[in-house]
């Protein structure tokens, strides 16, 4: 459990660096000063992150080019990556939903509804 005062690290795993700055702003806007935030767009290198550990929460897209968000999700829960991991769409999917939650994502959100207070 992290305490008060330590700073949370965050990757967000996005092929877009667009939507990274647009995340970031957003969690800024949670408390300026209390989140760490990396951007990683290559699924193989995220993984390695999840494997080791490296941060304490996990900001996934969906669409990562030729692999999928949810094939990150599933691979990463299979090396006991058990930091939590929140995967990103641009479009609501009820079947993708279900899927991320019955294979470890703690939520599912579309980007287009991302507020501060969501995120939060």
């Amino acid at each position: 459990m992290l305490s008060s005062d330590q700073s949370i690290k965050i990757l967000i795993v996005d092929d877009d660096e667009d939507d990274f700055f647009i995340i970031s702003d957003y969690i800024r806007g949670i408390h300026p000063n209390r989140f760490v935030l990396h951007w990683c767009f290559n699924y193989l290198e995220a993984l390695t992150h999840m494997k080791n550990h490296n941060y304490d929460l996990y900001f996934v897209d969906y669409r990562l080019g030729v692999k999928t968000g949810l094939e990150l999700l599933k691979e990463a829960v299979s090396f006991h990556c058990d930091e939590p991991i929140v995967l990103l769409t641009g479009k609501g999917n009820y079947r993708v939903d279900m899927e991320a939650m019955q294979a470890g994502a703690v939520d599912y959100l579309i980007k287009t509804e991302l507020t501060s207070e969501k995120l939060e």
